[in-house]
């Protein structure tokens, strides 16, 4: 499947900021219709009408999504209003929608669910009791097929997930890549979830919580704006997450995508704020065979994060029983985030001792990382710019300021790959420290003794090539920036990068000066989630009603 492209271009507007240009009419507009249109109006509709207009529409999500009527090619049509009914029960858990099993799409006619043209930012899914009013009772949407864009809608007050994709999974005792001897009840979920894109959609105020003696459901641990079981080949794209909070974990516990195992799938244009992370993902590349292709990976690129409470904010890969996969993270910008937190971490893989017969020589996936702004808070600890678990990684062209370290390789695991290659990166101080497990830990104090020792052969660092090519740009770096504390990143006139990558341009996520980072919903204020949000990332500004 070649998924449809996001064409975002900036051109100036009228007050000297920039905005985003959509000449060919496609953002945020329905995709060519290969089968009927059907509409939803949860105000002025009628279950007994037939569906197929906007005069016409069905009042009640129970009632269509239970009918036969939504096949492949079709687009939902939701009018405008809040959608807070009663759900579907599945598993214990409510849904506001729920599409039978069976109900899927095809590459060449995709399903599509959306927000009906021109009531974009007025279709609110509301996870509310509609008895009571009281919020994180439901969740939003539930789906099991294949090939079904989920576009232009706001998803609030939800319990746990906002769009989640139920796979089949295998029974226990699946055989697991290079495990002689896997232990009980360790099945892989099947590869079962195609063309999934979850388009330009706003998820906020989430809260998985054990309400009412676990009557809504009982509290799964972490919230998330898409889970997807699976996924081969699936997008979350222009899309906003904030504030996802785990009563059972007590902490903020939300991520823009959780998926279990899968294919390619990628995280790209999206904006997060107040959450664990950007991206969560299990048992990658697994299939019930085993002998899932290395090439398939994630990719996170053009995001914009800011308040990243605890974790890994970047795409998490715990490889424990799988061929690993390739991540790339390039074109992001995060910022602000805690004390607990990383930068980047992959592959938190098994150790030989707890799971026996693991084969080590499974953990060789690279991970690339290219073209990223890291600005954490620079407190000491386990704060780090890049931050790299148990594979091989290359560094290249990224910008990491105010960090405690820039790069820490720090699992606790024996066999990892360690650093490969690290160049032309930027760097506030150039103090990096690699541990492996005990086996052998090195700290570097400046940048000259970590670009020394790039060019030697040890436990950690297997480069190509030295590191002759990084900086060091000191402490004072906001003049570097067109505005750092009104969070305008754009590079100054004055930055010292410009210009220092191999081709020409410029290393960090303004590789060349008019990438679009983070997401664009001009349909929806985005301040109602975030309060403080900078205007650049919220041109609907002042929408709402």
């Amino acid at each position: 499947m070649t998924l449809p492209d996001l064409t975002l271009t900036l051109v100036p507007a009228a007050d000297g900021k920039q905005r985003i240009s959509d000449p060919d009419g496609e953002h945020g507009q329905p995709p060519p219709s290969v089968g009927p249109n059907i509409y939803i109006d949860p105000v002025n509709g009628n279950d007994s009408n037939d569906w197929l207009t906007p005069e016409t529409a069905a009042k009640n999500c129970n009632t269509v999504f239970a009918s036969d009527v939504i096949v492949a090619g079709m687009t939902v049509n939701f009018m405008a209003g809040v959608y807070n009914h009663l759900g579907v029960k599945r598993d214990g858990v409510y849904f506001l929608v729920r599409l039978k099993d069976g109900t899927t799409g095809t590459a060449e006619a995709p399903i599509t669910l959306q927000a009906y043209p021109g009531h974009e930012g007025r279709v609110i899914f509301e996870g509310t009791d509609p008895a009571t009013g009281n919020p994180h009772r439901q969740h939003g949407i539930l789906i099991q097929g294949h090939y079904i864009i989920v576009r232009n809608l706001v998803f609030r007050k939800m319990k746990q997930s906002g769009v989640f994709h139920y796979s089949t999974r295998a029974q226990a005792n699946t055989p697991l890549y290079g495990v002689t001897n896997p232990p009980v009840g360790m099945g892989n979920p099947n590869p079962t979830n195609k063309g999934i894109v979850i388009d330009s959609c706003v998820f906020y105020d989430f809260n998985d919580s054990n309400w009412d003696g676990g009557y809504w459901g009982a509290s799964g641990g972490n919230s998330t704006a898409v889970r997807l079981d699976s996924p081969q080949d699936c997008e979350v794209r222009n899309c906003f997450a904030s504030r996802m909070w785990s009563e059972a974990q007590n902490r903020w516990a939300g991520t823009v995508m959780v998926f279990f195992t899968g294919g390619y799938s990628k995280v790209t244009n999206c904006t997060v704020w107040d959450l664990e992370g950007l991206h969560f993902s299990k048992q990658h590349s697994c299939d019930p065979s085993g002998t899932a292709a290395l090439e398939n990976g994630i990719e996170i690129s053009y995001c914009y994060a800011e308040n990243i409470r605890s974790g890994v904010p970047w795409c998490v890969v715990t490889n424990n029983y799988c061929p690993p996969a390739v991540g790339w993270n390039h074109h992001n910008i995060i910022i602000n985030y805690w004390n607990s937190g990383r930068c980047i971490g992959y592959s938190v893989v098994a150790d030989s001792t707890s799971y026996p017969g693991i084969n080590r020589t499974a953990f060789s996936g690279r991970q690339y990382c290219y073209h990223n702004l890291a600005i954490p808070n620079g407190a000491a600890g386990d704060n780090n710019g890049m931050a790299v678990l148990g594979v091989g990684v290359e560094l290249e062209g990224n910008i990491v300021l105010n960090s405690y370290d820039w790069i820490v390789n720090n699992q606790t695991n024996y066999g990892h790959e360690g650093i490969y290659a690290s160049d032309y990166n930027v760097v506030s101080k150039g103090n990096a420290y690699l541990r492996n497990g005990g086996v052998e830990e090195l700290r570097f104090n400046n940048l000259a003794e970590w670009q020394a020792a790039t060019a030697a052969s040890h436990t950690h660092l297997k480069v190509d090539n030295p590191d002759a090519n990084s900086i060091e740009v000191g402490t004072n770096f906001k003049p570097f920036f067109t505005d750092f504390d009104q969070r305008d990143f754009a590079y100054s006139g004055t930055a010292p990068w410009l210009g220092m990558m191999p081709d020409g341009s410029n290393p960090g996520p303004y590789q060349n000066g008019d990438e679009v980072i983070g997401c664009r919903i001009p349909w929806f204020d985005l301040s109602d989630a975030w309060q403080d949000i900078p205007d650049w990332l919220n041109p609907g500004k002042g929408t709402n009603t």
